[in-house]
């Protein structure tokens, strides 16, 4: 996201009441470099409409493989792309594992341009792992993490380094349990993690959603 569009997200947080006055003044003089005099310039300059309510969006496929989720993750890309094309969208490789070991990947303008070309894959483009946050003596194990170093205080302090906004994890019951506890533990931290967990297993077993991608097609 460029400098102008990051004043008017500023802008918005402030209109929203999520930053007070002196949070955004504070805020904006960080994101001019400290160069005040830009303010006027950037006031009058033409800003895009794409006014993102994210910085950094993250993506990742975690469990048995299923079908469906090298289109889910089409579809995010497409999405995105048309809505807030300015927002940054990075996937982690192999699930949690790319997590811990901080093993991720931007999404180009060439791939926002061929994501539709996912629709018609199976498996996962990014890779899939049935790493678990929460299994603490496999992790160690793997090598994934230091023995004596909690899986899940590392992968959030991997989130806050990439300062990610939104996670959209794309699995099973287990990943979109390990996903809302990773958001719960940033949040005693002061870090806000939105999670949005897309229900992608052949198991049909995330309640109450009724029908899970995956499951149909496995059928």
């Amino acid at each position: 996201m460029d400098v102008a569009g990051q004043l008017e997200r500023l802008k918005a947080l402030r209109a929203a009441g999520d930053l007070d006055e002196p949070e955004f003044k504070k805020a904006k003089k960080l994101t001019l470099g400290g160069d005040g005099y830009k303010v006027e310039a950037l006031a009058k300059a033409d800003v895009s409409q794409d006014v993102a309510p994210v910085g950094k969006v993250g993506i990742l496929t975690a469990g048995g493989q299923a079908p469906c989720l090298a289109s889910s993750i089409g579809a995010l890309i497409e999405r995105y792309t048309e809505l807030y094309p300015s927002v940054d969208i990075i996937c982690y490789v192999n699930g949690w594992a790319g997590v811990l070991l901080g093993e991720s990947f931007l999404v180009t303008p060439q791939v926002r341009k061929q994501a539709a070309t996912l629709h018609n894959h199976g498996g996962s483009p990014i890779g899939s792992s049935r790493v678990k946050l929460s299994n603490q003596e496999d992790c160690e194990k793997k090598g994934y993490v230091q023995a004596g170093v909690s899986a899940k205080e590392w992968a959030a302090g991997q989130i806050m380094r990439d300062r990610i906004d939104v996670l959209h994890t794309i699995g099973g019951t287990d990943t979109a349990t390990a996903a809302l506890g990773l958001s719960e533990y940033l949040a005693t931290k002061g870090y806000k993690l939105t999670v949005v967990a897309l229900p992608n297993t052949i198991n049909q077993d995330c309640y109450p959603v009724r029908q899970t991608l995956g499951a149909w097609t496995a059928a």
